[in-house]
């Protein structure tokens, strides 16, 4: 067993890279989260890549996000792939945080947060 493992690994870890990243963004207000579930659900539908969640832990609202990279494109496609993984990652959280965070405070419903996604 212990020969397939290393053949896996040997064969299976140098060809990618995995960028795995969680942005916590705020501690939310218990008295909000049901609300807060619904938009996360309808907003997780219309981002590319990633999702917004709450850690049950903590109560954190988080953006989570994983790409796997293959290694072999070379060191500058490398690069330029992490920084538009990176980039979408950051435009998400500007894109769709804001409206989480404003049901959170009370400020907005989920469906106003869903209306405002919708054309």
């Amino acid at each position: 067993m212990e020969a397939i493992e290393q053949e896996f690994v040997s064969e299976m870890v140098p060809a990618k890279i995995d960028v795995d990243e969680e942005l916590n963004l705020e501690t939310l207000n218990e008295e909000n989260l049901g609300e807060l579930y619904s938009a996360i659900a309808a907003i997780n539908s219309f981002i590319p890549v990633g999702c917004f969640t709450v850690n049950p832990a903590d109560g954190t609202l988080s953006y989570k996000h994983n790409y796997e990279l293959p290694l072999e494109v070379g060191t500058n496609v490398l690069k330029s792939s992490v920084d538009l993984c990176m980039s979408t990652a950051v435009l998400t959280v500007h894109q769709f945080a804001y409206l989480l965070v404003e049901i959170d405070e009370g400020a907005r419903t989920a469906q106003s947060a869903i209306d405002a996604l919708l054309p």
